[in-house]
């Protein structure tokens, strides 16, 4: 007799299968999940650097500094080259401009010869303040003594006339006084009281009296020639000497005019001088600040530069850096307004 067989299978239990879980398990497993999901959230949170490669112009911002040739002339020589950085200041080029070394030249003499004119007049005009000044003193001098014999001689005539005036005088009374005695005389002759001989001796007494007297009275006046003599000296001094000064202030009038023109052509002279001094200054071209050579127009010795033209384009120094970049479509979605960058230049071509 066979056994009984049952129509199912008996369902079974996972318990009954799998062995348990531990629970340091079930923690390792949640810890697992918890770094899982932290890690996606942190990659859809955090940002982190995307590569992308791109062609790029790099320009500084503003313009370049343009270096003009301020005078027209010819390279003599060349101190810098393209791309190398350069000082404020600092030599570029020499140009030379054998016309403005010669005009030079001859206004350097031109001015030398005009200051020594100028020394000269100096040295003249010196001299003759000086002579004019002991013409001045010499003619006071004159004009003093002439004057003090002037007085002199006044005063001597002064004297003469005072006396020949009490001479006068004096022979009127001994005139009167024989007059007198003759009239008594010839009154006692009458009477016989007196002899002959000494009425003559009062008759010429008389004569006497009478002729000492014409001459007292021609000279009461005195000639007064010497004095005029004396005031016309003077006179004739003093014009003389007003001639001479009057020659030599018209010299020293001329000589001071003279200076004042060869002043003027002095200062017109140091003007064009310095003129030209400054043209000679632009033969050395020179960069008008710190910065790098862009571009050089000069290539060598001997070319013609003309006034104004352009001979250096400088980048200024520390000048602030313009960056495009040409990016393809997928590239574009990686990046955003204002995003940071950091730039690597594989590599360069500089123009």
């Amino acid at each position: 007799m066979y056994p009984k067989v049952p129509q199912s299978l008996p369902t079974a239990n996972p318990d009954e299968i799998l062995p348990t879980i531990s629970r340091w398990s079930k923690a390792s497993s949640i810890i697992l999940i918890g770094i899982f999901i932290g890690a996606i959230a942190l990659a859809a949170t955090l940002k982190y650097k995307v590569t992308i490669k791109a062609p790029i112009i790099v320009r500084p911002e503003g313009e370049l500094r343009l270096v003009e040739a301020g005078i027209e002339g010819t390279v003599e020589r060349i101190e810098v080259k393209n791309n190398q950085q350069v000082q404020q200041g600092e030599i570029i080029a020499y140009l030379k401009e054998q016309q403005l070394r010669y005009t030079e030249q001859n206004l350097q003499a031109n001015l030398e010869k005009i200051k020594q004119q100028l020394e000269q007049i100096q040295l003249q005009l010196v001299a003759l303040k000086t002579q004019i000044k002991a013409e001045t003193l010499a003619n006071e001098r004159t004009i003093a003594a002439a004057t003090s014999r002037w007085h002199l001689l006044e005063q001597e005539y002064l004297e003469k006339q005072t006396v020949t005036q009490a001479d006068v005088r004096e022979a009127q009374a001994a005139k009167r006084l024989a007059e007198e005695e003759l009239s008594l005389y010839q009154q006692l002759e009458g009477t016989g009281a007196i002899a002959k001989r000494q009425l003559k001796e009062k008759e010429a007494a008389l004569e006497i009296a009478v002729a000492r007297l014409q001459r007292a009275e021609a000279l009461v006046n005195p000639s007064k020639s010497a004095v005029k003599e004396a005031q016309q000296e003077i006179a004739k001094t003093q014009a003389l000497g007003e001639s001479n000064l009057a020659e030599l202030k018209q010299e020293q009038e001329l000589l001071l005019r003279q200076q004042t023109d060869l002043e003027k052509q002095r200062q017109s002279a140091q003007h064009s001088l310095q003129q030209m001094q400054l043209n000679l200054n632009k033969l050395t071209i020179r960069s008008p600040i710190s910065g790098t050579i862009q571009e050089l127009s000069l290539r060598n010795q001997g070319q013609v530069v003309e006034l104004g033209e352009v001979v250096a384009q400088i980048i200024p120094q520390q000048a602030p850096l313009i960056i495009k970049a040409q990016l393809n479509q997928n590239a574009i979605s990686q990046v955003k307004v204002g995003q940071g960058t950091t730039m690597r230049i594989d590599s360069c071509i500089y123009t």
